[in-house]
C-alpha cells in the first residue's frame, strides 16, 4: 500500500467527513416512524457519523458529529430554553463522536455514541418537558423521558448497532480508515 502525505490524508479525511455528514443528514429525512411529542426513528441516520468517528478518531469524529448537530438545527430546531437547545442539538449530536473512542469496534462505538445522545435527550426531556409526563399520566418525569427517548433514539441506536455488525459494513469502513 502506498503512503499518503499528511496533506493528502487531511483532505481525504475532510472529504469522507463531509460525505458522512451529508449522508447522515439525508438519512435523517427518512423517518421510519415519528414520535407524538417530537423526534422520530430514522433510517440509521446516526450510523455514518459513528462509523466515520470510529474510522478517523476523536479529533475528526467529534467535529463531524458537531457539524451534524448544526445541520439538525437548520433542519428544524424546537427550542424552549437555551440549555435545552444546547442539550438536544449540540451536546446530544456531538456525543455521537464518542464512537471514536472505539476504533475498529463499530457496533460498540455506535452503541456508546447513540446511548450518550439518548442520555442528553433524557436530561433535556425530564428538565424541560416534564409537563408532558404529567399529561401522559406519568408521575416521574425522568422515567417518562427515559422511556420516551428509549422508544425513539434507543430503537434507532439498536438498529444502527445491528447494521454496524454486518460484515459488508465493517469491510467498507476498514477500507476508509487507511
Amino acid at each position: 500500500m502506498e503512503k499518503t502525505n499528511p496533506k493528502n490524508r487531511t483532505l481525504r479525511v475532510m472529504l469522507y467527513g463531509a460525505l458522512c455528514v451529508a449522508l447522515s443528514f439525508a438519512l435523517s429525512y427518512i423517518k421510519l416512524f415519528p414520535m407524538p411529542m417530537g423526534g422520530s426513528v430514522t433510517l440509521c441516520s446516526m450510523l455514518p457519523i459513528c462509523l466515520f468517528a470510529c474510522a478517523f478518531g476523536p479529533k475528526y469524529g467529534f467535529l463531524a458529529a458537531f457539524a451534524y448537530g448544526v445541520l439538525q438545527v437548520i433542519q428544524g430546531a424546537y427550542v424552549v430554553h437555551p440549555v435545552q437547545f444546547v442539550l438536544d442539538y449540540f451536546l446530544a449530536f456531538t456525543a455521537l463522536g464518542l464512537a471514536s473512542l472505539f476504533p475498529k469496534k463499530y457496533a460498540l462505538g455506535m452503541a456508546v455514541g447513540g446511548t450518550a445522545r439518548m442520555l442528553c435527550s433524557v436530561v433535556s426531556g425530564a428538565v424541560f418537558f416534564a409537563a408532558y409526563a404529567a399529561e401522559a399520566g406519568w408521575n416521574n418525569a425522568w422515567v417518562y423521558s427515559f422511556v420516551y427517548n428509549l422508544t425513539s433514539i434507543g430503537v434507532e441506536t439498536a438498529l444502527c448497532v445491528v447494521v454496524a455488525l454486518l460484515p459488508p459494513v465493517k469491510k467498507i469502513v476498514n477500507k476508509l480508515a487507511v
